[in-house]
């Protein structure tokens, strides 16, 4: 998994279904084929990267902004052109050109995702056929000497957490309309001659270079603004995640108020960032947050746990290979969290351990992972040892459900329920537990 910067456009073919509906199979093979071909060909003569095709759309990236805008502009005026000679309207072809500018996370294979792949494509669905429509993030990044743009101003996405302002590119990329809003008009110059041209363009200029600079000074600020910024968050990060790992060394040597306090530091580092970040709409990948579910689960703060858990499960849940190895994480998680119970246990911090079994039980029916009876059998002793012998059964029935019709299995685990069962009555009584929650049998 990495993160890059890159300007992401979303391209929609307006109408396509109606287009279609109309057609042979061979005829919308001949159409789809026609539109790819000639997206293809604009991305590479400006350097884009096709990411996918999504039937009727377009993914594509570029390491240029104006060469984003470019492409896109070029798109709609050849676009333009071959409708001027098409007679019939319903065989218009027309493109609606989202673009977005941001960190992006790609994975192993290729795939992008993140907050500025989703703003793109919500800009694209806003625009209007045969436009541009360019966000703040990419206005600030672009030449404005190449491309101008209208303000459209702020706009609230579904799903965004705050608004995006959004631009409107202009068709002649002249530099006056990176100051226009909709309501302003364009100074319009109208020579006599070349040499009176000449004069106005040069007083229009002496006039307005000031600002024209300020711009694009201001521009190349705030982005060089975003990049330290973000640069400072993933710092703060990786230094959250090294005293994480300086923790659980600590823990596995067995110093255990050390890891705490290191895990404590962890914890505080990462909060900070990671407010800092989500403010920002910092774009983490699904391991970052199973990394953050993890040190709060070691800091005992298991809510932000399972909303971290949640986000990243969120993030893979619709790609079968993604949502297999984010489980199997999750599978290592929790089975780490099976040995601090025990852990828990053996020190005499029962409800510690009962805490950390529950998460763990329900982190099971969360994210559908396998559940052992070892797992069902130890929360079950929890349950006794604290007095909730009720819920006890309950889990001694689901672990002799899992055991199904297998004798044998059977009757050796209802004789060590039946033993549990008699330890912990006797330690309720103020006496030790015969084994100790370590033992062979306890672990079968």
């Amino acid at each position: 998994m990495q993160n890059r910067l890159l300007t992401v456009m979303f391209v929609d073919v307006q109408g396509f279904t109606r287009r279609t509906a109309g057609q042979t199979t061979d005829e919308t093979a001949t159409f789809i084929k026609e539109i790819n071909s000639f997206v293809l060909q604009n991305l590479e003569k400006w350097s884009g990267h096709l990411v996918k095709t999504m039937g009727d759309g377009f993914m594509a990236t570029f390491e240029s902004t104006t060469n984003a805008i470019q492409c896109g502009l070029e798109m709609q005026r050849k676009l333009e052109g071959r409708n001027a000679n098409v007679l019939n309207p319903d065989n218009f072809v027309r493109f609606r050109i989202g673009i977005n500018t941001g960190e992006v996370s790609i994975d192993e294979n290729g795939d992008m995702f993140g907050d500025t792949v989703n703003i793109a494509a919500r800009i694209e669905g806003f625009t209007e056929p045969n436009e541009v429509y360019i966000s703040e993030s990419t206005f600030l990044a672009m030449n404005r000497n190449d491309v101008g743009a209208v303000d459209l101003g702020p706009q609230m996405f579904k799903n965004a957490t705050r608004e995006i302002r959004v631009y409107k590119v202009m068709r002649d990329g002249t530099l006056q309309g990176s100051a226009q809003t909709p309501k302003q008009k364009k100074t319009e110059v109208q020579p006599s001659s070349n040499k009176d041209f000449k004069e106005k363009v040069l007083r229009i200029f002496r006039k307005s270079w000031k600002w024209v600079l300020a711009v694009i000074l201001l521009g190349a600020i705030l982005v060089g603004r975003n990049i330290h910024q973000n640069h400072q968050i993933r710092k703060g990060l990786e230094q959250a995640k090294k005293l994480w790992n300086d923790a659980k060394n600590l823990k596995s040597n067995g110093k255990f108020n050390e890891a705490q306090e290191k895990f404590r530091e962890a914890k505080e580092t990462c909060e900070k960032n990671l407010e800092k970040a989500i403010n920002r709409s910092f774009p983490f990948s699904a391991q970052q947050w199973l990394m953050f579910g993890r040190l709060f689960l070691e800091c005992q703060d298991r809510e932000k746990a399972v909303g971290a858990f949640d986000k990243g499960f969120a993030m893979v849940e619709k790609n079968p290979e993604q949502k297999k190895a984010y489980q199997e994480k999750l599978e290592e998680i929790k089975t780490q969290m099976f040995e601090d119970a025990k852990i828990s246990l053996s020190r005499g911090k029962p409800k510690e351990a009962l805490a950390l079994m529950e998460l763990a039980s329900g982190a099971s029916d969360r994210y559908s992972l396998t559940q052992s009876n070892k797992e069902l059998i130890f929360l079950g002793r929890l349950y006794l040892r604290t007095g909730a012998i009720n819920k006890a059964d309950e889990l001694f029935g689901k672990a002799e459900t899992k055991v199904g019709k297998n004798p044998g299995a059977l009757i050796k685990l209802r004789e060590k329920v039946e033993r549990l069962k008699r330890e912990e009555g006797n330690f309720s009584n103020g006496n030790e537990p015969a084994n100790s929650p370590n033992d062979e049998d306890e672990n079968e």
